[in-house]
């Protein structure tokens, strides 16, 4: 065997190498990939999860009712704990909508909570919170909510009517 022979089964065995390890590299990246998408998922769940908790203070649930149906009726101290309760709920769907601009929440998942947002937004109450609250928000979250309320292809349910004891009775 010549020299020439030996360096072309060297080249073919450096480029077979090259090509195995960026095979590798593909799965592995492909692999974390996935393991950021599920750990974004989890970290949605786990923040609405303590969101919620918020619903048993006393009085809240009252005051959501009486707040969706008419905010500007809320006394200033009513208002501010209203919007203590919305705000970080509207700033975790904005974090949503941030995840699903860097693919880590998958569409089904993104409507469903760009679907929350709407549904409180288009109830009374929740309008006129939103027309004060939206300046706190990005305005490309803004925009996409804005879009959303007027797109009469999307369906926009009450939160009053999604969840009936929210409704003023």
């Amino acid at each position: 065997m010549n020299w020439d022979a030996v360096g072309a089964v060297a080249e073919f065995a450096g480029a077979l190498a090259v090509i195995v390890t960026l095979v590798y590299l593909s799965y592995q990246l492909r692999q974390s990939n996935q393991i950021a998408k599920a750990e974004a998922i989890r970290e949605i769940t786990n923040t609405y999860e303590l969101h919620l908790e918020h619903l048993h203070s006393p009085g809240l649930n009252d005051l959501c009712v009486r707040g969706l149906a008419d905010f500007e009726g809320l006394t200033a101290g009513e208002r501010a704990q209203f919007n203590g309760y919305h705000y970080p709920l509207l700033n975790h769907i904005e974090t949503v909508f941030e995840m699903h601009g860097m693919k880590l929440v998958p569409p089904h998942q993104y409507s469903a909570w760009m679907a929350v947002a709407t549904s409180i937004i288009v109830t009374p109450g929740g309008a006129q919170w939103w027309s004060h609250s939206q300046k706190t928000f990005s305005k490309v979250f803004v925009d996409e909510v804005d879009r959303l309320l007027k797109d009469e292809n999307v369906k926009k349910i009450p939160w009053t009517e999604l969840w009936p004891w929210l409704a003023p009775g």
